[in-house]
């Protein structure tokens, strides 16, 4: 349990260090890009971020990406049946429509056997919607997954995304998903 415990903090720590602060932020939805006047550490990172900029901020690095995407493609073609179908349950907690499309897509044809690095996510802008249904960010991503035997089953350094969230309702109030990565 404390293993569980241990991981779950540091997830979380994960997502909020990820968010970069917003420029001239009086609270509002829009969001914008990080001041190059401020400081770019962790320990600053989301100290002017309003918090459901820093909520779906979470929701994306912690809960969907190192949740729910990175353990999917480490274990997602597992040929052990119960590890395999929770990485896919997991990914479909966090993913919806297009964006779960395309991932399980992706991996195909993917060995059972998959080398993941953890991704390195940099959130530059969020932009949530007034009646905070849905939210968009725009990022800069890099993964590394490769087989066993070295083969690269998908990279991208520093790739720039726009990420679509939904938010819904969760088993106590409500979470946001991903529904779109172009």
């Amino acid at each position: 349990m404390k293993t569980a415990a241990v991981a779950v903090a540091v997830l979380l720590l994960a997502g909020v260090t990820a968010c970069q602060p917003v420029a001239d932020q009086g609270g509002g939805h829009a969001g914008g890009s990080p001041s190059a006047s401020r400081p770019n550490s962790a320990e600053h990172a989301c100290r002017n971020v309003p918090s459901r900029h820093l909520e779906v901020c979470t929701a994306y690095v912690a809960n969907a990406s190192l949740a729910a995407r990175y353990p999917y493609y480490k274990f997602g073609r597992s040929t052990n049946h119960t590890v395999a179908s929770a990485a896919l349950d997991r990914l479909g907690s966090r993913y919806t429509g297009v964006a779960y499309r395309s991932l399980v897509q992706q991996t195909a044809g993917w060995p059972a056997s998959v080398h993941a690095s953890l991704p390195d996510i940099h959130i530059d802008s969020v932009t949530v919607a007034a009646d905070d249904s849905s939210a968009v960010l725009h990022t800069r991503e890099t993964w590394h997954l490769a087989a066993n035997g070295g083969r690269v089953l998908f990279a991208e350094n520093n790739q720039s995304h726009t990420i679509t969230m939904r938010r819904v309702p969760g088993v106590v109030l409500h979470k946001w998903v991903v529904a779109d990565i172009r």
